[in-house]
Parts: C-alpha cells; sequence; structure tokens
C-alpha cells in the first residue's frame, strides 16, 4: 500500500481521491493478486493509479465524476474483469510518505509539477499536462510531462528530467502530437489531459493532509 499512499499524497489536497487495496481473482492478468491503487478525480474523470500500470483513465465518459465515484465497480472491471473485490485503505497517512516517487508515476509527478508551477503564479491557461504514446512491439506506453508557456517560450519539463526543461520551437503548439513530436518523432498518440478550473483553487494551503473520505 505504500506506493498508493505516496501517490496519494503528491497529489495534494485539492483533488478527491481514495485509496483502495484491490483484489484480483484473474488468473491470467499483469496485476497481482492484492495491491494498493489510488482514485482521483481531475477534469471531471476518474483516474486509476498503479505502481504496476501506471496512471489511467477509470471514467468512460467526461462529466460524470461525481457518479462514477458512487459506482466503481463496473469501471475497475472495464481495466481488468479480475477486479471483482476492493475496500478502502483506513491505514493512517504520513508526510513522510510524499518524500519518495512510486514506480510509474510520471502522470502523478506532472500533476505535482502542475501545482507547484501554479504556486509560483503561473496562470492555469498558460499550463497543460500532455499525455503521448509510443508503439511496442507489446503495445503501446504512455508518458505524461508538463507543458508551460513561459517568458522564454512554450516549455515542456519531463518529471524524470526536470533540471533539464526543453523550450519548444517551430510547432504547433495548439496541437498535442505536435508538441509530443518535438519530444520524441515515434510518437503515436498525444493528447492533452483535461483539467478543470477548479482542480487547483488558488490559496489553499499546499501543506494540508489529503483525506480518503
Amino acid at each position: 500500500m505504500l506506493y498508493a499512499r505516496q501517490a496519494a499524497a503528491m497529489l495534494g489536497p485539492t483533488l478527491w481521491k481514495q485509496v483502495l487495496r484491490v483484489h484480483n481473482t484473474s488468473s491470467e492478468s499483469r496485476y497481482p493478486r492484492s495491491f494498493g491503487a489510488v482514485v482521483f478525480e481531475m477534469g471531471g474523470i476518474l483516474w486509476f493509479y498503479t505502481s504496476t500500470g501506471g496512471t489511467q483513465s477509470l471514467s468512460i465518459r467526461l462529466g460524470c465524476a461525481k457518479r462514477d465515484e458512487q459506482d466503481l465497480g463496473p469501471l475497475l472491471s472495464n481495466i481488468d474483469p479480475g477486479f471483482t473485490h476492493w475496500e478502502p485503505d483506513l491505514g493512517s497517512y504520513s508526510p513522510d510518505e510524499k518524500s519518495s516517487v512510486p514506480p510509474n508515476a510520471c502522470f502523478i509527478q506532472s500533476v505535482e509539477l502542475l501545482r507547484s508551477s501554479l504556486s509560483r503564479g503561473i496562470h492555469i491557461e498558460r499550463a497543460r499536462l500532455l499525455s503521448y504514446y509510443v508503439s511496442f512491439p507489446t503495445g503501446l506506453r504512455g508518458h505524461t510531462v508538463l507543458y508551460l508557456e513561459t517568458d522564454k517560450g512554450p516549455t515542456v519539463i519531463d518529471p524524470l528530467m526536470q533540471r533539464w526543461p526543453l523550450h519548444v520551437r517551430g510547432t504547433n503548439t495548439g496541437d498535442p502530437k505536435s508538441v509530443a513530436y518535438f519530444i520524441r518523432h515515434d510518437v503515436a498518440l498525444a493528447r492533452w489531459v483535461p483539467i478543470a478550473p477548479n482542480d487547483f483553487p488558488v490559496g489553499l494551503d499546499e501543506s494540508s493532509h489529503f483525506s480518503n473520505n
């Protein structure tokens, strides 16, 4: 459960989230028999993070997050039919858990970078999350980065290489695939991650603890 708690802590205090222990009955699955996960809301949909599979969308329809929160069963079974039982994690939260980065957490790290950028005064309309996907023999593999419009021009910050921001030039910055292609030339698919204005309200104390409720 440690990785799930770490990921939840990194998401900050403003996003609804719930840490779960998921039990997997599938005999042919990439997921363990029992594991920690985080379900969280951003951009009007629910997302699902595990240390095994990273972050993926859980909601099927945009704008239905509140309803989806009340009935996770069908959504979890869409990810893996073996996800037939789960319960909330009732373990206590320690701020120290935020000090480590869990595996396959580029999406979560990008959310954390976005929150940090907004706290430094960058307007939400000048900051976006970009997810892009590359084809491999085993299927598509995704990665998420932070995209900012700064005084130095459009900039991409990869959470795995935060010390080396990439200044984007000569691309259509309104097109996510064009921006992603500037990062690497084998991108098969790219999209902007939806963000709602109330996901990151200005002025909230960033040191607040998250709640499983």
